[in-house]
């Protein structure tokens, strides 16, 4: 981490890729991005720079949870929703809720 690490002193660039970290394993990482429909979403620092990034958008991370699950519910958005047997009024909140989620990503890349 920071300017203290064995790859910072080794003069070494580490990429990493992870999916889902805990809240603990992403505050080690300096640097993140954050993809969305193959487009970044989010490039620079972890931590409350991050934070402050998505609630400068409206997009605020609920407290107590974990914030790389936050940013991964916003900029990861299924393109469609599948009904099954799921009543019509339990569908339509799905639906409106996928709505939703869509032009929450799309505030977060414009």
């Amino acid at each position: 981490r920071g300017s203290g690490g064995r790859a910072a002193g080794a003069r070494r660039a580490v990429l990493a890729v992870v999916h889902q970290p805990r809240a603990s394993l992403l505050s080690l990482f300096d640097r993140m991005l954050a993809l969305s429909e193959g487009r970044p979403a989010y490039v620079g620092p972890c931590g409350d720079a991050l934070l402050a990034h998505f609630d400068a958008l409206g997009l605020e991370c609920p407290a107590h949870e974990n914030p790389a699950d936050h940013i991964l519910d916003v900029v990861a958005v299924p393109d469609e929703v599948v009904g099954g047997d799921d009543a019509p009024d339990a569908l339509e909140a799905s639906t409106n809720s996928l709505a939703r989620r869509k032009r929450e990503a799309r505030r977060v890349l414009d």
